[in-house]
């Protein structure tokens, strides 16, 4: 919980009223039900007002082997960092970033076009680096790094916003497939 008392304001949530009970309390980020939901409204508002809207999806790359082996406290640290990282790139008010799945973040841009969102994604890439977490016990190991899918759109009535999560999956399994700390760029939805 003490993540949730040194994050941005802005960061935390959208309103200065939100129920904190919505938050991950390592990361002080938004919880997958509150980003989802946040993110639902988020896509109304922007189809409104005509605006476009980019989806981030960052994970960590080879998570599942710096889980087998980590001790519990190096993981949780990691994770509450990247936490700091995320909420500190993703700066206007508008922006939400959330904690999807164990090594799996999200974040919410509205009115960003593509470049603006990569630009984002790289900044991201940039401070996960300078966290400097070893993956391994050997320097040969090299450090934890993220790959980031990137979904920008313009949203239309006939579009879900689900969709976006899909495509974003999609991107994301790609980014990772590719090596680590690769961005996959998507535009628009089908």
């Amino acid at each position: 919980m003490n993540n949730l008392k040194t994050m941005p304001r802005g960061r935390r949530a959208m309103d200065a009223g939100a129920d904190l009970s919505g938050f991950d309390p390592l990361t002080g980020l938004a919880s997958r039900a509150l980003f989802q939901q946040r993110f639902c409204e988020q896509w109304d508002h922007c189809c409104k007002s005509h605006v476009p809207v980019s989806l981030l999806l960052i994970g960590f790359d080879r998570f599942s082997e710096f889980r087998a082996t980590r001790h519990k406290s190096q993981i949780h640290g990691a994770l509450a960092a990247a936490g700091q990282v995320l909420g500190r790139s993703c700066e206007r008010r508008a922006d939400l970033v959330g904690r999807m799945r164990s090594g799996e973040f999200a974040a919410l841009l509205a009115d960003a076009a593509p470049s603006g969102a990569r630009h984002v994604a790289e900044r991201i890439q940039r401070g996960i680096a300078e966290l400097q977490i070893p993956f391994g016990d050997s320097p040969r190991d090299g450090l934890l790094s993220v790959s980031i899918a990137v979904v920008s759109t313009q949203p239309a009535a006939n579009h879900f916003p689900g969709t976006a999560l899909v495509i974003g999956d999609a991107a994301l399994r790609s980014a990772k497939q590719r090596g680590c700390g690769q961005i996959e760029m998507r535009a628009g939805l089908q």
